[in-house]
């Protein structure tokens, strides 16, 4: 069975896979575009993982591509580009 076929992922697999693209609950909610606090009930399982996330992680996996993971901005970041 192909890696496409399997479109539902437990929670258990959501963290081996966060894991293993050398991610956290934080950073992987940012690279997936989601709210923190949607992050942390997909890693607690919640919430369950969603077809394209699980497909998207997936292939990350399959054909060893590291996530590109867009920076954090916080409130300290986004008062210091105000002033600038």
């Amino acid at each position: 069975m192909s890696w496409q076929d399997n479109r539902q992922m437990t929670k258990e697999e959501y963290s081996q896979a966060i894991h293993r693209l050398g991610m956290n609950k934080a950073q992987a909610g940012r690279f997936l575009g989601v709210s923190p606090r949607t992050a942390y009930r997909l890693w607690d399982g919640i919430v369950p993982v969603p077809t394209a996330t699980a497909l998207l992680l997936r292939a990350l996996l399959h054909y060893n591509e590291p996530p590109r993971v867009p920076p954090w901005r916080g409130r300290r970041a986004l008062s210091q580009r105000s002033l600038s």
